[in-house]
């Protein structure tokens, strides 16, 4: 403060009441240059007198804290007011509810007044919202610590307690409210006790890791910080309540404000770091642990792929062993049997074993030529299979879709697909004694299920008994099940023979 500007303290018994304070001060004559009065803290209505001349009223304006009135005054004093020698100021204060008192007076050369009146003022801007702000910062730390930690009791304490502190700052940016103002002296008991009680709280959530020196050995830095953070919300109420206005009000002020602060960030900090680090490493374990799993899977993948391809084999192998007993095999057996008794002729003979090699070309075939494209597959059937017509006297007849949109997941359900040929036109090579066959391969639109149809001019089916009881029809309903589609049995050619229909779903489920 410059040397020149005087302060001069009371401390009076405080009172409720509206009271007179009465002081005096020498003034050099002439007076040289403006003169100027500032009273950083009074109560409400607050009038000044100088020489008995009314020179000024209060401005209803003031930091939100301990020590502190609602208002301030700085006024010019105009030369006329002054006489030289000995001079009598009065000031006449109202009911005061924040019982602050007036706790000082600057005097001086306006210059030097209005550079305290600014710094003042500085501090009464830059309080608040350093407090709003680091109340609101440690609500964001604390909803983290909540999200990422275990210590949920700990961060909610502290949380409240930004609140509190958040609470403190918005107080004095918005002490103008009328509703504010109506629960001033309220609002001035109540958030003190309440950030005692939290840190009481926070005294006997946290007093077990602050001795064991945990997150960081913070210990004694925390009992300081404890202390300063307790002060604060004590000098608030002590001020409220002592029936004395206690000194240095803008070092209370300031202590009441961001005394909880240290503490809160040495606690809410180091905790936070040492927890999300403790998440990061619990994250890097489960991703350790994931990819163990992701490789057993694709070990166990790798084998069960494995185990279905052996079944694959085996089941071709089950399949093939079939096919060549009970197809070529019996035809061969018949043929040694008949030729040993001579029963048949060269050309009977000749009819046999042709029968027989189509019968292996089939077998061949529903091997060698199918893969994992549809019609690749068809148009290979195709073309072997209107050989093997034409060599068993048989007039074969195809129809195709230009375009088919069927999705199987496997190849294995094109070889279903092949064989359900195969094997139709093997029973219609075998028993049928047909004239004419027409296979027809029909998909009416994208969305629509892929229909096979077999027909011929043959004898037809005896009975539906013999039809259960033939292995080749056997074969042909087990083909359409694992296609995850319907067979049924239909009439042949012109009322004539036996048809097959087997539907296929646009998304062929594959058994």
């Amino acid at each position: 403060m410059p040397s020149d500007v005087r302060m001069n303290e009371q401390y009076r018994p405080r009172q409720t009441k509206a009271r007179q304070y009465h002081f005096q001060f020498d003034e050099a004559w002439p007076v040289l240059g403006p003169r100027s009065i500032f009273m950083p803290s009074t109560g409400r209505e607050t009038r000044l007198y100088v020489n008995g001349a009314p020179i000024a009223n209060d401005t209803n304006k003031a930091l939100f804290a301990p020590g502190l009135g609602k208002g301030w005054v700085y006024q010019d004093v105009r030369r006329q007011f002054l006489l030289p020698g000995r001079n009598r100021l009065d000031v006449y204060v109202n009911a005061d509810e924040a019982r602050a008192g007036v706790r000082g007076i600057y005097f001086g050369p306006t210059n030097k007044v209005k550079r305290v009146v600014r710094q003042y003022e500085i501090w009464t801007q830059v309080m608040p919202r350093m407090a709003s702000l680091a109340g609101a910062l440690v609500i964001i730390l604390s909803i983290l610590g909540l999200v990422y930690s275990k210590k949920g009791r700990t961060y909610l304490i502290l949380g409240c307690l930004g609140c509190l502190v958040l609470s403190l700052g918005s107080m004095s940016l918005f002490i103008e409210n009328p509703v504010l103002k109506s629960f001033d002296l309220v609002f001035r008991f109540v958030l003190p006790s309440l950030i005692l009680m939290m840190l009481a709280l926070l005294w006997r959530s946290e007093s077990r890791n602050w001795r064991g020196e945990k997150y960081g050995g913070m210990a004694a830095y925390r009992a300081i910080f404890y202390a300063l953070a307790v002060t604060g919300p004590l000098v608030s109420l002590a001020v409220l309540t002592l029936p004395f206005s206690i000194p240095a009000p803008v070092f209370f002020a300031t202590l009441a404000l961001v005394g909880p602060l240290p503490l809160l960030f040495a606690c809410v900090v180091p905790m936070l770091l040492s927890d999300l680090k403790a998440h990061s490493s619990k994250l890097e374990q489960l991703k350790i642990k994931l990819s163990e799993q992701t490789e057993e899977l694709d070990e166990k993948g790798q084998a069960l792929n494995q185990e279905i391809r052996n079944r694959a084999i085996l089941e071709e192998r089950q399949r093939f062993t079939r096919d060549i007993h009970d197809g070529i095999g019996g035809q061969l057996l018949s043929l040694l049997l008949r030729v040993r008794s001579g029963k048949l002729n060269s050309g009977e003979i000749a009819t046999e074993i042709q029968g027989g090699l189509n019968d292996l070309r089939l077998v061949v075939d529903s091997m060698d030529h199918t893969g994992d494209n549809l019609t690749a597959a068809l148009t290979t059937f195709h073309s072997r299979a209107n050989a093997q017509m034409t060599a068993a006297g048989i007039d074969l007849k195809w129809e195709q879709s230009d375009h088919i949109n069927i999705q199987f997941r496997s190849t294995r359900a094109i070889l279903h697909v092949y064989r359900f040929l195969q094997e139709s036109l093997s029973n219609i090579i075998k028993h049928a004694q047909a004239k004419n066959v027409a296979i027809s391969l029909l998909q009416e639109g994208l969305d629509e299920p892929f229909v096979i149809r077999i027909k011929d001019d043959g004898i037809g089916l005896k009975d539906d008994s013999e039809n259960s009881a033939g292995k080749g029809l056997e074969n042909l309903k087990l083909r359409a099940q694992r296609l995850g589609g319907s067979m049924e049995f239909t009439k042949g050619l012109s009322g004539k023979g036996t048809g097959v229909e087997l539907t296929i779903p646009l998304l062929a489920q594959l058994d």
